[in-house]
């Protein structure tokens, strides 16, 4: 019974022996793991600080890029759109002379058409507006304005005729 008690004893130390011996294996696998982690876990630090400064940069220029770009909103573009849209008011405006001119030339035409039958004035007006459009008929209204005033009436070309000659 002794050496079956020694027996068991020396199983027991040779079954501790063995479990420490793991232990102290399994120790220094932990130990090698945690300094694989360590590095693995520095390496990804250094790469996340490396992104982020990036980013911060990216961002950065994104923000300046952001002012300078309502900068020249504010400075170029709005005055110039302001200044675009006061020329087409006044392009309008303009259109509306023109046409409202362009209405009143067509009907004095239509009226000296009418009331002189086809006499000269109409023959020409009629002529200018098939070939030139209301421009062509615009401008010979134009013309003949300008020779109305610039050309005295009968009435005071006999008035100075007679002053000049004493007859009446």
């Amino acid at each position: 019974m002794e050496t079956t008690i020694q027996l068991l004893a020396a199983a027991i130390v040779l079954l501790l022996f063995v479990q420490a011996l793991a232990l102290v294996v399994a120790v220094r696998i932990l130990g090698r793991t945690t300094g694989h982690v360590a590095t693995t876990l520095a390496q990804i630090r250094e790469e996340v600080a490396a992104t982020l400064l990036q980013t911060r940069a990216t961002l950065d220029k994104v923000e300046k890029l952001a002012r300078s770009s309502d900068q020249l909103v504010t400075a170029e573009l709005t005055p110039t759109l302001a200044s675009a849209r006061s020329m087409l008011g006044e392009v309008e405006t303009s259109a509306r002379n023109v046409r409202a001119g362009v209405d009143g030339i067509q009907n004095a035409v239509r009226s000296m058409g009418s009331a002189g039958g086809s006499g000269a004035l109409a023959l020409v007006a009629q002529t200018v507006y098939k070939r030139g459009g209301k421009i062509g008929l615009l401008a010979l209204g134009l013309g003949a304005a300008l020779r109305a005033l610039l050309t005295p009436s009968r009435r005071q070309a006999r008035a100075t005729k007679e002053k000049t000659h004493g007859t009446r």
